[in-house]
């Protein structure tokens, strides 16, 4: 749901749904409490609530935090990795040159392909969490020309293992991007987080109404949790909605010829289709 949330509406609008909804409800809540509950009004649970709610807050607050922080911390990563995976495939695209033909013309022409597929195509795939296949098929198609090449000079040789090794860590960056696309939080976390947050407004409601601030604690809590859940689950999908990372690591440098006015060349058939 949160990923199509994302992909569905502006951040702007999600930021207003997120904060003023919860407040309003917040708000209704109180109206409610206090006529079902007279007792409220009357500040008779206040003591109660100045025990729960810090307690409500304290281990909700804990969670949230170690949640925030750990997305955080792989959205993070995830953007690293994204540049590596980019540099890496540069360095591939700069070692084939030192190959022999026609093993340098096949190389260099699907590194091209897997950088343009990767911004045309993976990337949209990628915000509605899955990969796309033409990019993985034409990592195997890297590795199918380098097994298939054997050079015997020694600095083609040296070449030759830079070029696995640059590939070989292009792998693992597309792999975790692609895991972090498609990997989320567990529900049962996530609907901790939902109910937790309605705890605690629940909780504060014990503090009682005065006449002067009846639903100042209530509102303010509804609208900083709210705010804080969509930080959340945009930080669980990092290439969801209008603020994802963005593909342009593949769009600069080596690869910047490909594209023009940040638009790429439009894709023909996958290398080796007929």
């Amino acid at each position: 749901m949160g990923r199509a949330l994302l992909n569905t509406f502006p951040l702007w609008l999600l930021a207003i749904g997120f904060v003023v909804v919860p407040g309003a409800i917040a708000v209704l809540g109180a109206r409610i409490a206090r006529r079902l509950f007279p007792g409220l009004a009357r500040n008779e649970f206040r003591e109660t609530g100045t025990i729960v709610l810090p307690a409500t807050l304290a281990v909700y607050g804990i969670v949230l935090a170690f949640v925030i922080v750990n997305q955080y911390n792989d959205y993070a990563s995830t953007r690293d990795q994204v540049q590596s995976e980019a540099l890496n495939m540069e360095d591939v695209y700069r070692a084939a040159h030192g190959f022999s033909q026609p093993t340098r013309g096949e190389l260099i022409a699907t590194v091209d392909d897997y950088a343009r597929t990767v911004v045309l195509r993976e990337w949209n795939d990628l915000a509605h969490g899955h990969d796309n296949p033409r990019a993985a098929g034409d990592l195997d198609r890297m590795y199918a020309l380098m097994w298939s090449y054997h050079p015997t000079q020694p600095a083609t040789v040296a070449l030759y293992q830079s070029a696995l090794g640059f590939l070989h860590d292009a792998h693992v960056g597309r792999h975790h991007r692609v895991d972090a696309a498609i990997d989320t939080l567990p529900s049962v976390l996530v609907w901790f987080l939902v109910l937790g947050a309605i705890a605690t407004v629940l909780a504060s409601y014990l503090l009682g109404f005065s006449r002067r601030h009846h639903y100042v604690v209530p509102t303010s809590l509804a609208c900083l949790l709210g705010f804080t859940l969509l930080l959340s689950m945009e930080l669980d999908f990092p290439f969801s909605g209008t603020s994802k990372l963005p593909a342009r690591h593949f769009t600069e440098g080596t690869f910047a010829p490909l594209f023009h006015n940040g638009q790429a060349k439009p894709l023909g058939p996958a290398p080796g289709t007929p």
